[in-house]
């Protein structure tokens, strides 16, 4: 990237939030209603690595457990809180599975969004020295169920490594006791690195059309774990036959280059006032979904994609070989949108300032299914538990441990200067539909980055120096 001046982020004000398209249609659930278990295979194994947790605790006499921020090592990296969207992922589906395991005549306290209580608190704590695990265990948290507010006798968190040469990734869950306030390893499984574990750490792949045709899902994943090692050909040349994803400042269209083995960026970063333009053209003969955000959130109905699954998120829906544009964040249940913004360079630094632990700050995201005849993608499908699903208790505090446990197995999954972006709080219109989207296959996942922090480059997080771990980027545990 071009040195210039610095100047702002792209973020929204608050206001009305609006999706916006020539004519885009959205998809809100993918290849909803159908009952086939995903094949998430670091998420089913879980609820048997949680009973083993829920045992070691009860053996070390603990009441109450909380469950703090997972840290990601990917290959060589040093382990950091902001890898990407599996950090908080990894959290939240701890606690649901601890719940979903949880000992229902003589329960656990399992703690609700402890990382989210820390995360609120002046003096920031982190748990991987004793001093920051102190703090921790002087906070009161709420408990799942009812309306008790507890101590915590421990906290369970862990460490997902991601092996490229080897494509298997192996976590490793933790725990932490008020007496000896250190890591404990408690139990570890390996699974295979997969498309869904890529995308949840910022990788970009592609897969061709070819490769969606003839291989096997293995073998995809395969060839999607060697384009993450730089050995799988341009990703670049196969997203071109699915579309093309192009940044407009103005009328001008801005050069994607990479930097590095895995990161891509604009040529310039965008300047207060100017106008920012997303420009997908679909060079497919099939239709196609996607999620497209920025700086972790989605340009449809502003979701937050920090940790959830993709699959779960609204999408934008390509007719074949027609071309769209999106000029801001889109409103549900509304035809307005509001425009990106680009801030000025004081506010992109406050920004940066209170998300800190934002991996995709100053980031597009772009995660790309395409519509297929055949069998739906096994990771393009909905989960059979809600593990990845944070509980919806504002909705109404379950009363008991195993009404907690109910809830957790109810939530299907369903498919639905330089400155950072923000939306303007000006309204304009737009139109728009809801669609069915079918048998979807997971082919692309890309993150370009528009932005660069002045404390150092995407990702760089560092475990021991402003990343805290104790809650998502951002907050708490959503």
């Amino acid at each position: 990237m071009k040195k210039a001046a610095r100047t702002p982020l792209v973020q929204s004000r608050a206001g009305r939030w609006g999706l916006a398209a020539l004519g885009c249609a959205l998809v809100l659930g993918i290849g909803a209603g159908s009952a086939a278990r995903a094949q998430d295979r670091i998420e089913d194994n879980l609820p048997a690595q949680a009973y083993k947790v829920v045992k070691y605790l009860k053996k070390q006499g603990c009441r109450n457990v909380g469950v703090l921020k997972f840290r990601v090592k990917k290959g060589s990296q040093p382990e950091s809180f902001r890898v990407g969207p599996l950090n908080v992922a990894m959290t939240t589906r701890m606690e649901n599975a601890l719940l979903l395991m949880n000992d229902k005549s003589s329960p656990l306290g399992i703690i609700h969004e402890a990382g989210h209580v820390a995360a609120g608190k002046k003096e920031k704590a982190t748990y991987l020295t004793p001093q920051g695990c102190a703090k921790l265990f002087g906070y009161k948290y709420p408990l799942a169920w009812g309306s008790q507010w507890v101590e915590a006798d421990a906290f369970v968190t862990g460490v997902v490594r991601i092996n490229p040469a080897k494509r298997t990734t192996t976590v490793t869950i933790e725990a932490i006791d008020r007496k000896t306030k250190r890591l404990t390893p408690v139990t570890s499984y390996e699974v295979r690195t997969d498309r869904t574990i890529l995308t949840d750490v910022c990788t970009n792949f592609v897969l061709g059309k070819r490769q969606i045709r003839t291989m096997s899902l293995d073998d995809q994943n395969k060839a999607a774990n060697d384009q993450a090692l730089g050995e799988g050909g341009t990703n670049k040349k196969n997203l071109a036959e699915y579309l093309d994803f192009e940044i407009l400042y103005g009328t001008a269209v801005q050069e994607q280059k990479s930097r590095d083995e895995e990161n891509l960026f604009v040529e310039e970063e965008p300047k207060e006032g100017t106008e920012i333009v997303l420009r997908l053209t679909s060079k497919s003969d099939k239709r196609l979904a996607v999620v497209v955000g920025v700086n972790g959130r989605s340009t449809l109905y502003e979701e937050d994609l920090r940790g959830q699954d993709y699959v779960k998120a609204s999408k934008w829906v390509l007719e074949p070989r027609k071309a769209y544009q999106l000029k801001g964040f889109y409103h549900k249940g509304d035809t307005s949108y509001s425009p990106f913004k680009v801030l000025p360079e004081e506010e992109s630094k406050k920004m940066e300032e209170l998300e800190t632990d934002n991996k995709e700050l100053g980031a597009f995201t772009l995660v790309v299914y395409e519509e297929g005849d055949g069998p739906a993608d096994p990771l393009a499908k909905t989960q059979s538990m809600g593990l990845r699903k944070a509980l919806p208790l504002n909705k109404g505090r379950p009363r008991t441990a195993r009404e907690a446990a109910n809830l957790v197995g109810s939530l299907k999954g369903s498919s639905k200067g330089m400155g950072l972006i923000k939306s303007d709080e000006t309204s304009k219109q737009t139109e728009l539909k809801t669609v069915e989207f079918k048998n979807p296959t997971l082919v692309a996942s890309r993150w370009v980055w528009y932005y660069t922090r002045k404390a150092g480059s995407p990702g760089s997080g560092n475990p021991g120096t402003g990343d805290p771990g104790t809650g998502n980027p951002g907050g708490g545990n959503e």
